[in-house]
C-alpha cells in the first residue's frame, strides 16, 4: 500500500479513538516491512483487554521505538540489527513490569525483551 495512503488511513482512524502509540507503531511496522521485507516482520500494534485474565496489552513497539524506527533509513535498519530484532514483536503486557533496571525493560505477554530500536 502506498505510504501516503497508509498515513491518510491512520489519520482517519486517529479521529475514531485510535491512540498515537498505535498509529506510530503501525507506521513503524509498515516502514519495517518496506525496508526489511514484509514476510520477515510480525509486529502487534493494537491495544487489547483480556477480561478473563484481567490483563491489558498494548502495542508491541513503544512510542519511542516507533519514532526511532521511522527516523532510520532502510540501510540503517538493516545494518544496525533492527530488522532482525523486529521479526517477532508481541504486544506489551501493560499489567506487568520488568523493572527500570532490567536488561529487558519492556514486559510482554511472552516475557520481557530488550528494545527493538536503537
Amino acid at each position: 500500500m502506498q505510504r501516503w495512503l497508509r498515513l491518510a488511513l491512520i489519520g482517519l482512524l486517529g479521529s475514531c479513538g485510535y491512540q498515537e502509540s498505535e498509529m506510530r507503531c503501525d507506521e513503524a511496522a509498515a516502514h519495517l516491512a518496506d525496508c526489511c521485507g514484509s514476510a520477515n516482520i510480525a509486529v502487534e500494534c493494537e491495544y487489547d483487554f483480556i477480561e478473563v485474565t484481567n490483563r491489558t496489552y498494548g502495542p508491541g513497539l513503544t512510542l519511542s521505538e516507533s519514532q526511532c524506527i521511522l527516523a532510520m533509513s532502510c540501510a540503517s535498519l538493516q545494518t544496525t540489527g533492527v530488522c532482525r530484532r523486529a521479526q517477532s514483536v508481541p504486544q506489551q503486557d501493560l499489567s506487568e513490569s520488568c523493572g527500570a533496571n532490567s536488561p529487558t525493560p519492556i514486559s510482554f505477554n511472552e516475557g520481557c525483551r530488550a528494545l527493538v530500536c536503537p
